[in-house]
């Protein structure tokens, strides 16, 4: 009868290595939460997924009327709720109904998609228009060609002729995206590493 001498404790077991999180992981960590941080302490977005209708003012048309507006907004009618949100958290503010009407002004009609405060992107909607707005809602008409050119002739030269819509400042939400992606490759490349070194792979 053959007897195994020894016990337990005298084989010569491979402690497991524990996984640890490098410093570009920790770095990262650091950067995403310094990110949410500053955009719910700053956001004038919600905090959920959205994707919202919104007027970027171009520039101010002095001369044209409510009256001119009226008659465009009969033939193509465009009416947002002038939903507001301040920081922190993009906590919804209550309309002041007693705001003034602003006057007439050329906009910029576009959607913008957005998550945690931050924005995703941007794309256009009803592009040029002529609108105003009150507490409660925005009003506005788009304009073709034709419009733009009765509305530099009210003003009496080219209004905003060069403008271009900034879709490039809608991206930057996804920088934290961007940062969660990273760390999760550090994080695979890290245990692949330790996997390599312990002969599992």
């Amino acid at each position: 009868m053959t007897e195994f001498g020894g016990t337990m404790d005298s084989m010569d077991v491979p402690a497991p290595r524990r996984h640890g999180v490098n410093f570009g992981q920790l770095l990262l960590v650091v950067a995403m939460v310094a990110l949410l941080g500053w955009a719910q302490l700053t956001a004038h977005r919600p905090w959920f997924i959205a994707n919202r209708p919104l007027v970027a003012h171009v520039a101010d048309t002095p001369g044209v009327t409510e009256e001119m507006l009226r008659q465009r907004m009969e033939t193509n009618r465009y009416v947002i709720q002038n939903v507001r949100y301040a920081p922190p958290f993009g906590r919804t503010i209550i309309p002041d109904l007693a705001e003034a009407r602003t006057p007439p002004a050329l906009g910029y009609s576009y959607r913008e998609m957005s998550m945690l405060g931050m924005p995703l992107f941007a794309y256009t909607d009803a592009g040029f228009v002529l609108y105003t707005e009150d507490g409660r809602r925005v009003k506005m008409a788009p304009l073709d060609p034709q419009g733009r050119q009765e509305i530099d002739a009210i003003v009496g030269r080219p209004v905003a002729p060069d403008y271009g819509f900034p879709f490039r400042d809608f991206l930057w939400g996804w920088s934290l995206i961007a940062m969660v992606a990273a760390w999760i490759w550090l994080w695979q490349r890290s245990r692949d590493r330790e996997r390599e070194a312990a002969g599992i792979i």
